[in-house]
């Protein structure tokens, strides 16, 4: 992520004159994702990138299916680079200032609502029925942020899959003066909701499976069970914070709230005792105090919450559920479908079909809560010295230029 999108200084425009703080502030707020990578003296890529704007995937998949026309979701402006995130409109200085016509936009509307029905071709091609209705629908993140009932503000819901991502619901379009944090329009109208981004979450314990609890998984192949259950078991028997073993899950870099490409993982800590299931339950704490830290972000910005909805893989742990609730100091939620994503569609769909009065009814209708976890206060004090261990030490790695060091070392 470029750290000059968050200055608050002038910038120039491509056609001459500068960018207003008005639009670095836009900017900000949008995330600004694709503009930085354009060269401002290449005229024929901006206006590639206009082009682009009005393709993105979702918009062109509607177009072929039936649409007649390109429609954006409205929860999923801020990636497109000339949105304005307060107004939930395109910023016409932006538009301005890289000279380009509100005609190669999209014409932009709200998760669920409908813009034609399947046509004729595309229903013989796909097999659907010749009177689909074709909805908008939001991303994966909004989508799964409506599939596990987070739709109020404070709510929380968290992802552990191949990486992470904490979804909280703001009430406001707040902007991090530290510019740490992404924000993006929610799926209900006057919401909005923060991203933080884990680069890599499950997918360093599957790393750690693979290759370091081979034959964790070779009996378990032998025995048709999971490998995973077996890690599990052994997690469960040791003590919090892995007799005092510690891992840094920065296996793809760091996202959210620290933003280092170059960060790499490490177990700091080992002895000539530790044993595997000391690292296995290292590795679920380190991930997870990852997603703690980015919470912490919020919560020293003066947002606050009381309880999570935890969805994805890691979920089928039930050692790593409590863990979680303990690290986060908060009492999780788990789901019926643990798919937030899928039920976060379907709920779009019915609210287009009309199933659903809003957004809110059809999260209140499909999402149900399979089992609540309280924090152990007890590992919440010993999570909490530990985390602070953890901060210590990637600012410290960070600090003396270690990360940046070996990834200078790394090909």
């Amino acid at each position: 992520m470029p750290k000059s999108m968050f200055s608050n200084a002038a910038k120039p425009c491509p056609h001459g004159g500068e960018l207003g703080e008005t639009a670095v502030n836009l900017a900000q707020i949008t995330m600004f994702y694709y503009m930085p990578n354009i060269p401002v003296e290449n005229k024929f890529a901006l206006r590639l990138f206009a082009q682009l704007i009005e393709q993105m995937c979702n918009d062109y998949i509607l177009y072929r299916l039936g649409a007649g026309d390109f429609f954006g979701n409205v929860a999923e402006g801020g990636f497109r680079g000339l949105w304005d995130n307060r107004s939930l409109n395109f910023s016409r200085e932006l538009m301005e200032c890289f000279r380009i016509p509100e005609a190669l936009l999209p014409r932009m509307r709200r998760t669920g609502e409908p813009v034609g029905t399947i046509s004729a071709e595309a229903a013989e091609k796909s097999g659907l029925g010749p009177d689909v209705l074709l909805c908008v629908g939001a991303g994966d993140q909004n989508s799964a942020a409506l599939g596990a009932g987070v739709v109020s503000p404070g709510s929380v819901s968290i992802s552990l899959g191949t990486g992470g991502l904490a979804t909280v619901v703001l009430d406001g379009c707040y902007r991090d003066p530290n510019g740490q944090a992404m924000v993006t329009s929610h799926a209900c109208q006057g919401l909005w909701t923060f991203e933080g981004l884990q680069n890599a979450a499950a997918g360093v314990f599957r790393w750690f499976r693979d290759e370091i609890a081979a034959l964790e998984k070779t009996q378990a192949a032998a025995s048709g069970t999971s490998a995973y259950d077996r890690l599990n078991e052994m997690i469960a028997q040791t003590p919090v914070g892995a007799r005092g073993l510690l891992l840094l899950p920065q296996f793809a870099g760091s996202a959210a709230p620290r933003w280092n490409a170059s960060a790499r993982g490490a177990f700091l800590g080992l002895t000539l005792s530790h044993t595997r299931a000391d690292m296995a339950r290292a590795c679920i704490e380190g991930i997870t105090l990852e997603q703690k830290d980015i919470l912490h972000s919020l919560k020293a910005a003066g947002k606050d919450f009381s309880f999570v909805r935890i969805v994805g893989g890691a979920t089928n742990s039930e050692i790593w559920n409590q863990i979680q609730a303990d690290v986060y100091g908060l009492a999780c939620e788990t789901l019926e479908v643990s798919d937030a994503a899928a039920v976060g569609a379907a709920i779009s769909a019915g609210v287009g079909c009309g199933i659903f009065r809003d957004i809110r009814e059809g999260a209140g209708k499909m999402v149900h809560v399979r089992k609540r976890y309280e924090p152990n206060p007890e590992n919440v004090k010993k999570y909490q010295k530990l985390y602070e261990i953890y901060c210590a030490a990637y600012e410290a790695l960070e600090n003396a230029q270690v990360f940046s060091g070996l990834a200078e070392m790394d090909g």
